[in-house]
């Protein structure tokens, strides 16, 4: 049974993908926890569509998002947190182009409001070769210094500004390279006249593209396409924490182009917990309240009682938000 509170609200596959193979599997847990509506994650293959299709069809379930690549192909290359629409290899790049638009068609046949998608990165080969015998990547560094020093040591601080130094160097062209691929994309979904909307979402790691600079920027090209701003409230936080900029300002900002949010809690630079678990949600209940779509994206990590507890908690928080504002 959908519990009442819950209906506005969709939940992800990121939670529970790794328990089965079988997508009714998948979705009856979902539907187990009071969720009709759900987000298909990257990590749902075409096997698990074949019971996940007719479910849909019966009206038991709503594929409310989908992410990109979708379904899952099993190719690091095209991964989650690949370079993707930014590969300087034409080939490369013109097969992720292909990737990202056949995910929009799985999703409007999937009836799907909405597809995410995460461009690519500021190249590795630059951002991590300057540092590498400093032991590794700078996001894993810099997070390993905020957790045992602070954002205000010495260390980090210098950390910091080293990366910063790489990361504005490289991102130029990278930019160029992934912007050429979106266009691609916009005309292709534009031309098949798939009812679909697109949302770039802000990123948990310091050399993933877009930030919210370049993500202003990505839209203002493609004003008037399939393209929105996918916001996520966890990776917003964690870029806070790390002094990148206030996600709460930028955010907002970018308000009217909204097509939807990944709503998950923090603690320091560790996310996906369920909401008000650590942190809690309320600088973000306005988002929340206007968001087209509303995933809670959240890891296997939280037991059952607390996403039932976090969920809880939101919807009363969020209604008392509204409330307030009558």
């Amino acid at each position: 049974m959908v519990a009442e509170g819950y209906r506005e609200f969709a939940f992800s596959t990121s939670w529970n993908f790794r328990n089965s193979g079988i997508g009714r599997v998948l979705m009856e847990e979902i539907v187990g926890l009071g969720f009709r509506k759900v987000e298909l994650n990257y990590k749902i293959g075409a096997a698990a569509l074949e019971t996940i299709f007719p479910m849909v069809e019966r009206g038991e379930i709503v594929v409310e998002s989908v992410h990109n690549v979708f379904p899952d192909i099993k190719d690091g290359r095209f991964d989650t947190d690949s370079r993707l629409l930014g590969y300087e290899d034409e080939e490369l790049r013109a097969r992720a182009v292909e990737l990202t638009v056949r995910t929009v068609e799985f999703a409007a046949a999937l009836g799907a409001k909405t597809v995410v998608v995460h461009p690519g990165i500021v190249p590795p080969s630059a951002a991590n070769a300057a540092n590498a015998a400093g032991g590794g990547d700078y996001d894993s560094r810099l997070k390993a210094l905020y957790r045992e020093r602070g954002p205000d040591s010495a260390e980090y601080r210098s950390l910091y500004a080293e990366f910063r130094a790489v990361r504005e160097a490289a991102a130029p062209a990278e930019f160029d390279r992934v912007l050429r691929s979106l266009e691609e994309i916009a005309e292709a979904v534009e031309r098949r006249k798939l009812p679909v909307r697109i949302g770039l979402e802000n990123r948990p790691i310091c050399s993933q593209m877009p930030d919210f600079s370049e993500m202003k920027r990505f839209l203002d090209a493609l004003e008037g396409s399939a393209f929105g701003f996918w916001f996520d409230t966890g990776h917003g936080a964690m870029q806070r924490h790390m002094g990148f900029f206030d996600d709460r300002i930028e955010a907002a900002a970018l308000a009217d182009r909204l097509v939807g949010m990944h709503i998950h809690d923090v603690d320091g630079v560790d996310d996906h917990f369920a909401p008000y678990e650590r942190e809690g949600l309320d600088d973000y209940l306005e988002l929340i309240d206007r968001s087209p779509v509303k995933v809670l994206e959240l890891g296997k990590k939280n037991m059952r009682e607390a996403v039932i507890r976090g969920a809880d908690a939101l919807i009363r928080r969020l209604g008392e938000y509204r409330s307030a504002r009558r």
